[in-house]
C-alpha cells in the first residue's frame, strides 16, 4: 500500500497538466489538404467526436476551451462565422447557434462521406486509424508505412486510403504522462468512434476495410457497435456515460448497413467485455440486437507486447488484454462458437525467432507475420 502511494505521488509531480496533452491537428490538416483522388482522404476529429472544418482555427483559441470544437464555436462568433465561410455554406441567421453548429456537423459528415463515395466505385476503401498517445507529425508517420506496407502486399488492388486522425492525447515526450492519459484517451475513443459513425452510416460502399493500431480498436468498434466498454454504472452515473447512452438512441448515430472487416494491430482493449455487445446496433435510432449486417474483425495479437502487457504499470491503468492474453482471445472466440467469418486471429508474438515487444506500428509491419495478416485481412475479397 505504502509503494503504491509513493507511485501516484511520484507520478502526479512527473506529469504535465491534462489541458497541455489534447491534440491539435489544425497545422497538419492545412498541410495536407486533400486535392486529388489518388491521395488518402485525411478526417481530423477532435475529442468530442466533431471533425474539423478547412478554416484553421487558432491553436491558443482551440486549447483555451479544451481542445473542443464545438466550445470554441459557441464562446467565439467571429471564428463560427469563418468557419461556415470557409465551408461555404450559410449561416442561418434565424437559427440558434446550436442549431447552426449541428448543421454545420451534419455538413462536413456529408461532405466527407462524398469524397470516399466518390472513390468507391473504382477503389477499395480502407481506413487507418492510430491509437493513443500519437501526435500529428507520429500519427502521419505511422499511416504513411502503413501504406506503403499493404500496397506493396497487394499491388493488384486498387486502394483509397482514408486516414482517421482522433484526440488520443500525447505524453508531451514525458514517459509517465503516457499513464496518466490513458484514461481520458479511452473517453476521447468512444466519442471519436461515435463521430467516425456519423460519416460510416452515410457512405455506400458494399464492403470497406479497417486497420487499426492500440487503441484505434476502440475507435472502430465504437463506430461500429454500441460496445459498453466501461462500467455499468458508468453509463446511468458519469455525464459522459449517459451522454454516450443517449447518442445510442439516435438516428444520425445509426450502425454501418454495409460489410466492414476490421485489422486490429496489438488491440488495446478488453476482450469478451467488448465482444459481448457486438449484435448491439443503432438501428433507426434505436439501440436494439442486429444480426444480419456482418462486421469481421481480425486481432493482431501478441503476448510480448511491452505496451498491451504494460509491465510494471499492469495494476494502475486499463484492460487491454484482448493483445495479449490467451484466455482472453478464447474467450471471445468461444463467444462467436469459432466462426472465423466474425473474429480471427494472427499471431505476431514472435517474428524470425525473435520475441517481438515493441508496440510500434513499424515493428509490426516488418514483423514476418504482417504479410498473413493483411491476406486475413483480404481474404473475403478475393
Amino acid at each position: 500500500m505504502k509503494k503504491t502511494l509513493l507511485f501516484f505521488v511520484f507520478l502526479l509531480f512527473s506529469c504535465s497538466p491534462i489541458g497541455t496533452l489534447y491534440n491539435d491537428f489544425g497545422d497538419l490538416k492545412e498541410q495536407q489538404t486533400y486535392t486529388a483522388i489518388n491521395e488518402p482522404i485525411r478526417i481530423y476529429i477532435d475529442r468530442h467526436g466533431d471533425v474539423y472544418p478547412e478554416f484553421k482555427i487558432n491553436s491558443d483559441l482551440f486549447r483555451s476551451n479544451g481542445s473542443i470544437l464545438e466550445d470554441v464555436y459557441i464562446k467565439d462568433h467571429t471564428t463560427l462565422l469563418n468557419v461556415f465561410k470557409g465551408e461555404n455554406i450559410p449561416y442561418e441567421t434565424k437559427k440558434t447557434t446550436a442549431e447552426n453548429i449541428t448543421a454545420l456537423q451534419l455538413h462536413l459528415d456529408q461532405k466527407y462521406s462524398n469524397l470516399i463515395d466518390k472513390a468507391s466505385g473504382t477503389k477499395t476503401i480502407i481506413y487507418l486509424i492510430h491509437g493513443y498517445n500519437n501526435n500529428a507529425d507520429r500519427a502521419s508517420i505511422a499511416f504513411s508505412r502503413l501504406r506503403v506496407a499493404v500496397t506493396q502486399l497487394k499491388p493488384n488492388m486498387n486502394f483509397q486510403f482514408v486516414e482517421v486522425y482522433w484526440d488520443g492525447l500525447n505524453n508531451g515526450d514525458k514517459i509517465f504522462n503516457t499513464v496518466k492519459i490513458w484514461n481520458n484517451a479511452q473517453f476521447s475513443a468512444a466519442r471519436a468512434g461515435l463521430g467516425l459513425r456519423r460519416i460510416l452510416n452515410k457512405t455506400k460502399a458494399e464492403h470497406s476495410y479497417v486497420i487499426t493500431h492500440s487503441l484505434g480498436a476502440a475507435v472502430i468498434i465504437e463506430a461500429l457497435f454500441n460496445a459498453k466498454r466501461f462500467k455499468d454504472s458508468f453509463y446511468v452515473e458519469d455525464s459522459l456515460g449517459i451522454e454516450i447512452k443517449q447518442l445510442h438512441n439516435n438516428e444520425i448515430y445509426n450502425s454501418p448497413s454495409s460489410r466492414f472487416t476490421v485489422g486490429m494491430l496489438t488491440p488495446a482493449i478488453p476482450g469478451k467485455n467488448v465482444f459481448q455487445d457486438y449484435y448491439q446496433r443503432t438501428v433507426k435510432g434505436k439501440d436494439i440486437q442486429e444480426i444480419t449486417v456482418p462486421y469481421q474483425f481480425i486481432n493482431g495479437f501478441n503476448e510480448y507486447d511491452i505496451v498491451t502487457t504494460k509491465w510494471i504499470f499492469s495494476k494502475y491503468v486499463g484492460a487491454t488484454t484482448l493483445s495479449c492474453n490467451e484466455e482472453e482471445h478464447e474467450k471471445v472466440r468461444d463467444f462467436f462458437s469459432g466462426n472465423t467469418s466474425i473474429y480471427d486471429r494472427v499471431v505476431f508474438s514472435k517474428s524470425h525467432g525473435n520475441k517481438q515487444s515493441s508496440h510500434a506500428v513499424r515493428d509490426y509491419i516488418e514483423n514476418e507475420n504482417f504479410p498473413l495478416f493483411i491476406t486475413a485481412l483480404f481474404k473475403s475479397s478475393l
